[in-house]
């Protein structure tokens, strides 16, 4: 994305901002699918939990994805490359039909990137579902190398949300190379959970 993206800019009438990392970063898209100003690129389909990833976390989330399709969870996944306009239809409807929740992974603090941009058209939309922000603590960041900044902000290691602790924690599966997940099913209370 990032030779698209500053292609990109030449056609936007007015002040543009770009972040990228430094150094040698994977072309994740063939040059032929070009970078649409305010457009997210579809990368799987599902209605189980809706990702939207931006930023080197595109990357580390794609094998992720593929893990959870393998155990039968429907994954939708959206690669934001821009936010501003942030008023993609594509997303805000992938954000409407995710059943068990909503996860934005990005390498920018916590608060002003893409996972504030989701939860302020959640609330637009009045849309009932959970949202875990993967992000970097509300810090001044420094800029450097990808590998760098993995290491020191802890990027390269997978979290999970604990709701007893309210907070981020490693994750370390019970058995080596496995993840299963256990969804309740609907009940006369309410839906599957």
């Amino acid at each position: 994305d990032v030779g698209m993206v500053l292609e990109l800019s030449n056609a936007v009438d007015g002040p543009v901002y770009i972040r990228m990392v430094r150094g040698q970063i994977p072309r994740l898209f063939p040059a032929k699918d070009k970078t649409i100003l305010g457009k997210a690129r579809i990368l799987s389909l599902g209605s189980d939990i809706t990702l939207l990833t931006s930023g080197i976390c595109t990357e580390e989330s794609l094998r992720v994805t593929e893990l959870l399709k393998d155990r039968g969870i429907g994954v939708q996944h959206l690669h934001v490359t821009t936010l501003k306009p942030f008023d993609d239809h594509r997303v805000s409807e992938a954000l409407a039909k995710a059943r068990y929740g909503i996860i934005t992974m990005e390498n920018h603090t916590s608060i002003g990137g893409l996972g504030s941009c989701v939860a302020e058209m959640i609330a637009k939309f009045g849309i009932a579902t959970k949202l875990i922000k993967v992000a970097i603590n509300d810090t001044y960041l420094q800029g450097a190398s990808r590998t760098f900044l993995m290491e020191r902000y802890k990027e390269n290691q997978l979290k999970v949300y604990n709701s007893l602790s309210k907070k981020k924690e490693d994750f370390k599966t019970i058995t080596d190379g496995y993840v299963g997940m256990y969804v309740c099913g609907p009940t006369v209370y309410s839906n599957a959970h």
